[in-house]
């Protein structure tokens, strides 16, 4: 089991130049796990697509749909306040960003994430994506 933030979700998703090492993570492990907030995440991820042209709002509510269907049976797990407001009150990181972490530490597994700075902050936590795709 994974935390897969939305990057994650949206390179396996959406064919970029690091899908490949989203897919490779997703036959590593296929048990990803989301706090409820992805979905407004990988939403303005789709929102920049359609906005540059890279896809049609068809396309884009496919994915969504796509996505959604993946991640629905059981994928969404609660974060505690509290943990979400110690980690923005003790880093620099967003409060999605703290949301992602907080999960992946409460549930004792790593934050499998496209965001490398992400990971310089809590080494301890997240991992990118390619790390994982190779074994690392």
């Amino acid at each position: 089991m994974l935390v897969a933030d939305a990057d994650l979700v949206a390179y396996f998703w959406i064919e970029q130049t690091r899908s490949a090492a989203a897919r490779r993570v997703r036959r590593r492990d296929a048990a990803w796990v989301v706090p409820p907030l992805w979905r407004e995440a990988f939403w303005s991820i789709l929102r920049e697509h359609l906005r540059t042209g890279l896809m049609t709002q068809e396309e884009a509510l496919r994915f969504a749909e796509q996505a959604e269907a993946d991640l629905r049976p059981g994928a969404e797990h609660d974060v505690e306040t509290a943990a979400v407001l110690r980690l923005i009150d003790e880093t620099e990181c967003s409060a999605r960003d703290a949301a992602y972490v907080a999960l992946a530490q409460a549930l004792g597994v790593p934050l499998v994430t496209g965001d490398r700075a992400l990971t310089r902050q809590f080494p301890e936590t997240a991992v990118v994506m390619e790390d994982v795709a190779e074994g690392a």
